[in-house]
């Protein structure tokens, strides 16, 4: 990670989410100035946004997103832990009934923070505050681009109810997440429309604060009841955050929607495939209203096979590529995609050739969909693109998932994979493969 100030540019950065506030983080020390642009008004300190509903609900930052937020925010861990965040080792806290099984406990030194998105947010806004070149500027939006001989040069901005303004920047990234125009704003300039892998979940959660009741204790920290598909399509979490509370989303794929009224939301607790949530519930206090958000539709975009994409622009985080949230990742490929983009800038200062960047995301965000998508493609009611070869490796990734139930060094290969640590091919490792075709043969 660079540390130094490379040219006098000025970046625009386009919404203060996760991925706003790393790339803004990673740009600082490579950029004179950096305005964040955010159609909200400022945040309570540590409160949800009204343009980030999803902040009501359980978030996870995986490893190798925490890893890449402590490098681009130094001191970041230890600022957490001290502040509230609730440590827990992913192998031996976190209690995850998934496939079936319950996962083996064991000691995975993969050991993860776990707080609520507004908390975290809030962290960050505050380090970027300190910096001295980030400006934030709230209620003000992004209505066009400027683009001339082929760059990005300017965004036209309205604050409130005020005038446009023309912001001139070196650079500009698009991290406005899912509700994006930037596939407008470029089509508006003559560039063709990137192709999109989609995949219709029909996704909903609901979720609630709660606070165990004094002195009532859990074998766990954080619990995770998945659900078993295709049978199943129900799932629900605990997870530990700031204040000693806990975050409780349910949530259901293809129509499986949780109600947000008291008496439902229990009754599909009770609906789950085993009764370890339920029982955590009824040993705790609720804190809060009961908040529903629905997710249609997973998207990714494919920038990167555009011919051709003004210099200066860079898209980062659910811009790019909106995950199923019931996997954990999109925090995660932000803050990974954040510092590709810090890497790429230090490199080529004005991003005068931005394809090697979207080629390079790309490949950063393919691992993480081809995770998530081949298990949401196990419903027959999800519509996406289904290749000759998934079925093959969705058998033999049930298997290696029901070895998670009682093989150790299985699931810590799982773990490594599912945060980003290492590639799938650990999967097919030797012993892994053994086990999983002997486990067919029997």
């Amino acid at each position: 990670m660079p540390h130094h100030r490379s040219h006098r540019a000025h970046a625009a950065v386009l919404g203060s989410g996760i991925a706003g506030l790393a790339a803004a983080g990673a740009l600082a020390p490579l950029c004179e100035r950096i305005t964040v642009f955010e159609r909200d008004d400022p945040p309570a300190e540590c409160g949800p946004r009204k343009g980030v509903p999803q902040g009501r609900h359980g978030h996870i930052l995986l490893m190798d997103g925490e890893n890449a937020l402590a490098e681009t925010f130094p001191g970041l861990v230890a600022e957490l832990e001290a502040r509230g965040s609730c440590r827990v080792n992913f192998g031996s806290e976190l209690r995850w009934f998934h496939h079936g099984v319950w996962k083996v406990p064991y000691d995975s030194r993969l050991i993860v923070h776990m707080q609520s998105r507004p908390f975290l947010e809030a962290i960050l806004r505050e380090r970027l505050a300190g910096l001295g070149n980030v400006k934030f500027r709230y209620r003000t939006a992004a209505h066009e681009l400027d683009v001339e001989g082929g760059r990005a040069t300017a965004v036209r901005v309205r604050e409130a109810e005020g005038p446009e303004e023309t912001a001139a920047a070196d650079l500009i990234v698009d991290a406005t997440g899912r509700g994006s125009s930037l596939v407008r704003l470029l089509a508006a300039h003559g560039y063709p429309a990137p192709r999109e892998e989609r995949l219709a979940l029909d996704i909903q959660y609901s979720s609630r604060l709660y606070r165990p009741r004094p002195g009532s204790q859990q074998p766990w920290k954080a619990l995770l009841v998945a659900q078993t598909p295709p049978a199943k399509r129900r799932l629900g979490l605990v997870f530990p955050v700031e204040d000693g509370r806990w975050i409780v989303s349910l949530g259901g794929y293809l129509g499986e929607h949780p109600p947000a009224n008291e008496e439902g939301f229990l009754d599909f607790a009770r609906s789950l495939e085993q009764p370890d949530l339920l029982a955590a519930l009824r040993d705790a206090e609720p804190l809060s209203e009961i908040q529903a958000l629905r997710f249609p539709t997973a998207r990714w975009t494919r920038f990167e096979r555009l011919s051709r994409f003004p210099a200066g622009l860079l898209p980062v985080g659910d811009t790019v590529c909106s995950f199923d949230p019931v996997f954990g990742q999109g925090m995660s490929v932000a803050a990974r995609g954040a510092r590709l983009l810090a890497a790429h800038v230090d490199r080529d200062p004005r991003a005068g050739d931005p394809k090697p960047y979207l080629r390079a995301l790309a490949r950063v965000v393919a691992v993480p969909w081809l995770l998530t998508s081949s298990e949401d493609l196990r419903y027959a009611g999800v519509e996406g693109r289904r290749p000759f070869w998934l079925p093959w490796l969705q058998r033999y990734t049930h298997r290696v998932f029901r070895l998670t139930g009682a093989s150790a060094p299985d699931y810590d290969r799982l773990l490594r994979v599912l945060h980003l640590l290492a590639r799938p091919p650990l999967l097919f490792h030797p012993a892994t493969l053994a086990r999983a075709v002997g486990r067919t043969a029997r």
